[in-house]
């Protein structure tokens, strides 16, 4: 096992950066050691002779015994990897609390609303019904920057870029109206992006209109860009006292 632990060290540390060397004495140490063992298990499974016993999973040493069936090793497998994505976003989250969140990983890790599979499983997202983990989140990864591209155009570049850089350098505000205008974009992007539900989307395309209108005071971003003059904007009435007035 010592080069898939190897391995999965040199993944933290990738993963970590500057910070890798404090994990021992940080909270997230255990997350990272569990991590590192699943990692490395989940690469050792293909290559050993697996038997399922009373207790679980062994290693075959004895012709008598058979190994375990195919169908019990794929559900290993999925098992494990299911684990590996649940625990590596689980780091990340824990670091956010450090200096690590304004670190290169951190801004390339956090690039959009809906970053991560433990998100898309908040909001419900699926593949094909399946719960989203790191391998179902690479194959949606092109729904989701579209997704993600529609509430962009939507709410504008500028606060779109303030409210995914506060989920790094703000992750535990949760009253802010950032807070809630996030909230409503990635449901918003979460809806388009598995297209289940036009009419939810149109619901929640107006509710995040609304907020933003309604707090625009308290989101600088949104307020002093062009994307909230537009949305201000009146259309032309066609009123008696209007010096263009069209009459027939």
């Amino acid at each position: 096992m010592a080069a898939y632990i190897d391995e999965a060290q040199y993944y933290l540390s990738e993963l970590c950066g500057g910070q890798y060397q404090e994990l021992d004495s940080s909270p997230v140490a255990v997350i990272a050691t569990r991590f590192a063992c699943v990692y490395a298990a989940r690469r050792a499974v293909p290559g050993l002779d697996l038997v399922l016993t009373e207790n679980g999973f062994g290693v075959v040493s004895n012709q008598n015994i058979s190994p375990a069936s195919q169908a019990r090793v794929e559900n290993l497998l999925r098992s494990l990897r299911q684990q590996e994505s649940f625990l590596e976003d689980k780091i990340v989250f824990g670091l956010l609390s450090t200096e690590w969140k304004d670190s290169p990983q951190a801004v390339a890790r956090i690039n959009s609303l809906l970053w991560c599979p433990t998100i898309l499983r908040r909001y419900g997202v699926t593949l094909d019904g399946r719960d989203a983990y790191a391998e179902e989140y690479r194959s949606m990864e092109p729904a989701l920057f579209r997704a993600e591209e529609h509430v962009r155009s939507l709410i504008g570049p500028e606060i779109y870029s303030a409210l995914v850089a506060r989920q790094r350098t703000h992750s535990s505000d949760i009253s802010s109206p950032y807070c809630t205008i996030r909230e409503l974009s990635r449901r918003l992007a979460a809806n388009i992006a598995v297209n289940t539900d036009p009419h939810k989307a149109g619901i929640i395309k107006e509710q995040l209109l609304n907020q933003l209108s309604l707090h625009a005071d308290d989101l600088p971003e949104y307020k002093n860009s062009s994307t909230c003059r537009a949305h201000r904007m009146k259309g032309y009435e066609n009123k008696p006292e209007d010096k263009t007035f069209f009459f027939s």
